[in-house]
């Protein structure tokens, strides 16, 4: 009995989250490369304010990309301990 009402309940849940994994389903938008996004980057060491840069989303995706790859060069050639470095 108490797994025959688990099961329904089972069966209530998965039937109530159906629609809303169809809405997901449908393709997003692509974004635009050229809108300009502006954000606010604080100054390391200051409570005093901070910068404002204004990039569009193409120069974003350009300048995360480089930082990325500066990191995981870095991770790369880091000199590991008692390898003779």
């Amino acid at each position: 009995m108490r797994s025959l009402r688990y099961a329904i309940v089972l069966t209530a849940l998965i039937g109530s989250a159906a629609p809303a994994l169809a809405d997901d389903a449908k393709p997003r938008p692509k974004a635009d490369p050229n809108r300009l996004i502006c954000e606010d980057q604080p100054v390391l060491g200051s409570r005093l304010g901070g910068k404002r840069i204004c990039l569009t989303r193409a120069q974003w995706d350009d300048k995360y990309r480089q930082e990325r790859q500066m990191i995981e060069r870095s991770q790369v050639n880091s000199c590991q301990k008692g390898a003779g470095c």
